[in-house]
């Protein structure tokens, strides 16, 4: 039912893969479709332990809010910008 739901909303096409279309679909604000997205972006992270998932989780957070901007995320997660590569 969920996914004919999500169907129609995309419009109403009989055969599509609603996973391809998560980020459309939470942009309406579909409370489900948005745990959907959470779940199928934090997939690649079960494989580690919960308290590394949740500091790599912390980790790309600060990295999308800052652009990847290094020294504005050691400033958000309170640790030193290690340079790399420099003279």
């Amino acid at each position: 039912m969920r996914c004919a739901c999500r169907r129609q909303a995309i419009g109403g096409l009989a055969r599509v893969d609603t996973d391809k279309h998560l980020g459309e679909l939470a942009a309406r604000a579909d409370p489900e479709t948005l745990a959907d997205l959470r779940q199928h972006c934090r997939a690649p992270l079960t494989v580690y332990a919960p308290e590394d998932r949740d500091t790599l989780t912390e980790l790309l957070r600060a990295w999308l809010l800052h652009y990847g901007r290094r020294s504005d995320i050691a400033a958000a997660l309170f640790v030193h910008p290690r340079l790399s590569g420099t003279g």
